[in-house]
């Protein structure tokens, strides 16, 4: 079936009178009724667990993904010799790599 959008539906014919297409048409020219309107906003009204989760996102979006202290830390230490990693935590890092959080 196809559905032409250039359609308009003649006086006393609807939805009803037209079946689809009729109504697709008078949705259509009723949105376009309303495009000139400049004084509609759009508005949203948001739950407060929303508006706290948006909070937490920004402010988890503030910190950064790379902790610099750290990684400076770790790096002089491999340079320099002094940085070790005993079996056991080898074994506990390969276990949780292969075993992937659901």
């Amino acid at each position: 079936m196809k559905i032409n959008s250039e359609f308009e539906p003649q006086a006393g014919q609807g939805p009803s009178a037209t079946g689809a297409a009729g109504g697709a048409s008078h949705v259509h020219s009723s949105l376009n009724s309303h495009a000139g309107r400049s004084s509609e906003t759009d508005k949203a009204d948001l739950s407060s667990e929303a508006q706290q989760f948006a909070k937490l996102s920004a402010h988890a979006n503030k910190v950064p993904d790379v902790r610099a202290d750290r990684v400076a830390t770790l790096k002089n230490a491999i340079q320099n010799g002094s940085h070790s990693v005993s079996n056991h935590q080898i074994a506990q890092a390969m276990a949780r790599d292969s075993h992937p959080r659901a």
